[in-house]
């Protein structure tokens, strides 16, 4: 359900603290294969966008869950995906990088 809070699904979810909502019940199977998705899929993906006096301020994100930082068998592929999305930020030029996981 935490899935829905991000800007992409429901806007207004974003602006709200995580609770969760009956009416969102019938969607956890759409979430749960949209979890396992992108757990297959190791790529980054661009969350926000903007453009700010001439400059384009991008988040990328590791589409990945909080439970998934503490398997043991998942922290290669983590490492791996978060290393490839920073040497293309570095390939494209990017002037800062903040790594946050588990920002909650």
């Amino acid at each position: 359900m935490a899935a829905l809070h991000f800007p992409i699904f429901f806007r207004s979810f974003s602006s709200h603290k995580f609770s969760v909502k009956l009416f969102l019940i019938p969607m956890w199977p759409f979430l749960f294969l949209l979890m396992n998705l992108s757990w297959v899929l190791h790529t980054t993906i661009v969350g926000t966008f903007y453009n700010l006096r001439g400059r384009l301020h991008q988040t990328w994100l590791v589409p990945r869950y909080g439970f998934q930082y503490f398997l043991p068998f998942a922290k290669e592929g983590i490492n791996k995906v978060i290393e490839e999305a920073i040497l293309e930020a570095e390939r494209i030029g990017v002037k800062v990088i903040s790594l946050a996981a588990l920002n909650k």
